[in-house]
């Protein structure tokens, strides 16, 4: 089970500016109040949302084992892990309006799943 909801959001946007190349990101630059607007600031908030609620979304429901969590995780999961440009809030054109790296993002939580079963396996044994 994860530790705790934020720890992988946390990690997977510390680091994770491409452009910034800081290794930690503070929620000022993502808001960007100076010459971009209500507007901007608005849509780059709900980008953020979305994919936060993505990543919180995965680690809630990944070890479910009833349909419905099963079916809310894997659209999660195929959202965060597909390679789709096609359409606006898909995850890579989300990650490169906020100039994160989805790599980086898709590794963090690689290695908190690993991380996670891992410990869930020792937890059910000892």
């Amino acid at each position: 089970m994860p530790t705790e909801d934020t720890d992988v959001i946390k990690l997977a946007f510390q680091g994770a500016v491409s452009l910034m190349g800081t290794e930690s990101v503070l929620p000022s630059q993502f808001f960007d109040n100076s010459g971009h607007g209500a507007r901007a600031l608005g849509e780059r908030g709900l980008a953020l949302a979305v994919l936060e609620d993505a990543l919180k979304t995965y680690q809630k429901y990944v070890f479910v084992k009833d349909p419905v969590g099963r079916v809310i995780f894997d659209e999660a999961d195929i959202w965060i892990f597909s390679r789709d440009r096609s359409w606006p809030f898909s995850f890579l054109n989300l990650c490169e309006a906020l100039e994160i790296n989805p790599s980086y993002v898709r590794r963090v939580l690689r290695q908190w799943l690993e991380r996670s079963t891992t410990s869930q396996f020792r937890g059910g044994t000892g």
